[in-house]
């Protein structure tokens, strides 16, 4: 589909415009991209799929400053919002902003339970802070549908290894690929 005839025809449709910007990302058109989005603000002011659509392309751009300000625009207006949070996250750990990037996946955890995306990134920024003890805790604790997540098991197995316990690290590893 060549986005830019169908979005002269509907241009302020929101979820086209969000999926031409996801699909120039996928092709890595990412200045093609971001023009679709600045397009679609200025025709939509301050709507949090586009902010949120804006913030991912400025993730994969590398702009973490500029990604946060996206996300928080989001949030002020979706507190809860799953992929606001996620993306608020990511965009701290850019930063290296860990401290604030825990916060915000804990709450990503208490609006979303069930999502292992906000345990996954937690359990990072934990080993990233050096907090293993509470990383095992938080890992140790959580209910079968997390812990077996390949995402969660994935980033506790980084944090065993991380503690030089190869043995266990290869036996979560090996758990992973089968």
């Amino acid at each position: 589909v060549h986005y830019g005839t169908v979005l002269a025809l509907l241009p302020d449709d929101v979820q086209l415009r969000t999926n031409a910007i996801n699909t120039l990302m996928e092709a890595r058109a990412l200045d093609e991209a971001l023009t679709v989005s600045n397009e679609g603000l200025a025709r939509v002011p301050n709507h949090p799929q586009l902010l949120e659509s804006r913030g991912r392309l400025q993730l994969a751009r590398g702009e973490h400053t500029q990604a946060l300000v996206s996300f928080e625009q989001v949030l002020r207006q979706k507190p809860d919002d799953l992929h606001g949070l996620l993306g608020l996250g990511q965009a701290q750990d850019g930063l290296q902003r860990w401290s604030d990037a825990l916060n915000t996946y804990e709450q990503l955890r208490a609006c979303h339970p069930d999502d292992p995306r906000g345990t996954h990134n937690q359990l990072l920024m934990l080993q990233r802070l050096g907090r293993h003890a509470e990383a095992q805790k938080l890992y140790q604790e959580l209910p079968d549908s997390l812990r077996l997540s390949p995402a969660v098991k994935t980033a506790f197995a980084h944090l065993v290894l991380d503690q030089q316990d190869t043995g266990q690290a290869e036996t979560l590893y090996r758990e992973l690929c089968q």
